[in-house]
């Protein structure tokens, strides 16, 4: 392999020993950290191959550990997957935790490095493919000396080997210090990457998103034998501006509280306090979130959120590099950025678990390494002048800060952003117009919300949301919804309210609408609040197809309709969607689903549930008759028991109702809607309606 050209040093060289051992002494040093081999994540072990090339900078030979995973393996094309066999026949039967964890994490590498190629415009990925023989690989991408970017590595692993104790007790830390095992299994999966940008004003970011799975050795059946997942994204600034920071942290933040609201807190003081570096008092950077050893939740929610966390690496972190990349700076700005990156490397070496694990593991020294920056700097006693940018930075890596305390509205509005940005070191153009025409637009927009119901975005004294509560009670006076998950599909049936004989029948359906070929809902509320988020959830599905050549996952797609629900709760001015939907559909991820959601962009998977006018007496009898394994044409039945006994009209018709199946059909998902003949032979056949009743 051609080893890879180091760009000069900013200071001099440092010093060296006749052994080739790095010797600091009072004078300010310069280091440079030399990448002959692919990077790979620093939290995967990763052995060295049998051949290479003296290190250029040689240190002090020492013995090195004893390997417990197998030598890589150069591969010409990627695989379809680096699981084992044996874990890829479970995967196609279960589709387990390994097989979705690893084609998240490929997809998140895919799509951080095609935003960094993107911003750079110039520098392109280098990617190594390697594999094991007894199963496992992984994906490791540098782009380095580019445009925008010093450094940029973003990785993917998939590991099968053996702990020995010590590196277990540096992976997840017991309160047992009895147990005393030997070698244990262990299969690993994750996604690594540290980006270090050229300009002292642009932060370098650092994410790692990880899952875990340990088997009991033999001859220690006490060990434990466990899973979790671990990961975070932090942000390492050299200088501090506060729109940065916030809009990082808010980002966190929003994807945190969409599982959790006590997660974002929790997870940001994990990583004040895991980045501390603890001989010198400070952190590592300004922070954003930590978490590990994590199996205190279910897993499949677990997932889920390591998939939204990585998923925000990007819109996170990218809009701020794009602003600060071309800003100019001086020598001095460089310097301190060249002294930052020294704190970086102290902690990454001294304190860092992966960094740890992989030592112990008999791991790859340039993968374990991959995370140091190209350069770095140390000085002797350096002390920043209190009251400058360079002290201003420092106090926040003594001190942590709250971050999310900016409002929502300030984040996601550009025209506020730009009027509230901090002062930069540096003069910047004239924007008076923009500022006139901006505070114009903010002074209108606070007018108009005056007008609207205070209420309609803020807490009750009693914890209220009024408008939702308006919302809930118009839907009350819609027609009935009622969805039943059968082991064979999904059933939903509504009822039509005709509120005059002279109104003309509609050909097409008023309760069912078709999102995609997997996905269908009923409605219940104001129509035309539903058919603009049916248009929307389905212009998402469509793009979603088009982007992955494959059906979005229903939760997904019903998570994403919600967010969009959610946010209109939260902005004066502004009202809920008044309409309630059921989502039944189908996808190679948990099957056959049922989802309901309501005007706050709450959602809930449900095995049977009702919406619209009498509801509740209808949730009320279906969790009575309900049972699992219940069959569709069961559902049917009892979908028709409950609306004849719920429904204000005193019989029922086919003119009155709705009914619709998902099912799959010759390994296909189909949506059907029973026409109105077939719909009275079922009324019949329950026992809802008579012959004789029917035909009058």
């Amino acid at each position: 392999m051609m080893m890879m050209k180091p760009a000069p040093a900013v200071q001099s060289p440092p010093l060296t020993s006749s052994t080739g051992a790095v010797r600091f002494s009072h004078l300010p040093v310069t280091v440079r950290f030399f990448d002959r081999y692919p990077v790979f994540s620093s939290r995967i072990p990763f052995i060295p191959r049998a051949q290479r090339s003296t290190p250029r900078l040689q240190a002090v030979t020492t013995s090195s550990p004893t390997p417990f995973i197998e030598n890589e393996i150069a591969e010409e094309e990627k695989p379809a997957t680096f699981l084992r066999e044996s874990d890829e026949i479970s995967a196609a039967s279960s589709n387990s935790v390994r097989s979705r964890f690893e084609k998240m994490i490929r997809e998140v590498q895919d799509s951080v490095c095609a935003a960094v190629e993107e911003l750079d415009g110039v520098g392109k990925f280098k990617e190594d493919v390697w594999s094991r023989p007894g199963g496992g690989g992984g994906i490791s991408r540098v782009l380095q000396d580019g445009a925008v970017w010093e450094k940029a590595g973003v990785n993917v692993s998939v590991v099968y080997g053996l702990m020995p104790p010590d590196a277990y007790r540096a992976a997840k830390p017991t309160e047992n210090s009895d147990i005393k095992p030997s070698h244990i299994p262990f299969f690993a999966a994750g996604i690594s990457s540290v980006i270090h940008p050229k300009n002292p004003f642009a932060p370098t970011m650092h994410f790692n998103y990880r899952y875990f799975e340990t088997d009991a050795p033999n001859d220690a059946p006490g060990a434990p034998r466990q899973w979790w997942f671990g990961g975070g994204t932090d942000l390492t600034p050299s200088y501090i501006f506060e729109d940065d920071v916030k809009h990082f942290h808010s980002v966190q933040k929003s994807a945190c509280d969409k599982f959790n609201p006590e997660f974002y807190p929790r997870f940001k003081k994990w990583c004040d306090d895991y980045f501390l570096i603890k001989h010198r008092g400070e952190r590592r950077g300004l922070g954003g979130i930590f978490f590990d050893d994590m199996n205190d939740y279910d897993q499949e929610m677990l997932l889920s959120f390591a998939t939204e966390c990585a998923n925000s690496v990007v819109p996170a972190y990218i809009p701020i590099v794009q602003k600060r990349k071309d800003t100019p700076f001086t020598s001095e700005h460089k310097d301190w950025q060249q002294l930052r990156r020294g704190r970086y490397v102290e902690f990454n070496l001294v304190y860092d678990r992966g960094t740890t694990f992989g030592l112990k593991t008999g791991g790859r020294i340039e993968s374990i390494l991959v995370s140091l920056p190209l350069t770095a700097r140390w000085e002797y006693d350096h002390k920043p002048e209190e009251g400058t940018e360079e002290w201003k930075l420092w106090d926040a890596c003594v001190n942590p800060k709250e971050w999310d305390e900016y409002s929502r509205l300030q984040m996601r509005s550009p025209i506020t952003r730009h009027v509230h940005r901090v002062p930069s070191p540096f003069p910047a153009h004239s924007h008076c117009e923009a500022h006139k025409i901006c505070s114009w637009i903010d002074n209108r927009t606070l007018k108009m919300s005056r007008r609207y119901d205070s209420r309609t975005t803020i807490f009750s004294p009693e914890g209220r949301l009024y408008q939702v509560e308006y919302a809930m009670e118009a839907i009350g006076n819609a027609g009935s919804a009622i969805g039943i998950l059968a082991a064979d599909g999904v059933v939903l049936i509504g009822e039509k309210k005709v509120t005059s004989k002279l109104l003309q029948t509609s050909a097409s359906t008023e309760k069912m609408y078709k999102i995609d070929d997997h996905v269908a809902c009923a409605v219940a509320g104001i129509m035309s609040d539903a058919n603009i988020l049916i248009n929307t959830a389905r212009v998402q599905a469509q793009r979603y197809t088009f982007s992955y050549q494959e059906p979005m996952p229903v939760e997904q797609l019903v998570q994403s309709l919600c967010d969009t629900k959610q946010g209109y709760t939260q902005f004066g001015g502004l009202r809920p969607f008044g309409v309630s939907f059921l989502f039944a559909g189908w996808d190679k991820n948990y099957g056959f689903q049922l989802y309901m959601s309501d005007p706050s962009g709450n959602y809930s998977g449900w095995k049977a549930a009702a919406i619209g006018a009498n509801n509740q007496a209808a949730q009320s009898m279906l969790k009575q008759d309900y049972k699992d394994e219940i069959t569709r044409e069961e559902a049917i039945e009892l979908a028709l028991k409950v609306l004849s006994k719920t429904m204000d009209s005193t019989s029922l018709t086919s003119e009155k109702l709705e009914l619709a199946e998902v099912f799959l059909l010759n390994g296909k998902v189909k949506y059907q809607v029973c026409t109105p003949e077939t719909l009275t032979k079922l009324l019949i056949k329950s026992g809802v309606t008579q012959p004789a009743a029917e035909a009058s």
